[in-house]
């Protein structure tokens, strides 16, 4: 996984991408259709899972892309793990990664 923090002004974004079989566990809502941040429900991970798997099926790298809005008057925390929670998905995708020789 890999977390950066934009800062334009005084607002602050830290952005998470990363395995999904890491980062869901600290994800609590997603982003619908409409781009409304909804909760997290079972629905949502069954569907989050069936996709997963069918990437899997096609041999395709899973990334999970989350995002968390944070309080520009909060101090810089210490590690990146404290920033990597309550996340909220943006999206997933699937990326082609070949073996090399």
């Amino acid at each position: 996984k890999m977390t950066t923090i934009y800062k334009d002004g005084p607002q602050q974004i830290c952005f998470t991408k990363g395995a999904p079989d890491f980062l869901i566990e600290h994800c609590s809502h997603y982003l619908d259709k409409s781009g409304k941040a909804v909760k997290i429900n079972a629905d949502y991970l069954d569907l989050l899972n069936r996709t997963i798997s069918d990437f899997a099926s096609e041999s395709l790298r899973t990334i999970l892309l989350t995002y968390k809005e944070l309080n520009p008057k909060e101090e810089i925390l210490e590690s990146a793990d404290e920033y990597e929670n309550n996340l909220t998905i943006i999206g997933m995708v699937g990326i082609k990664d070949p073996l090399r020789d």
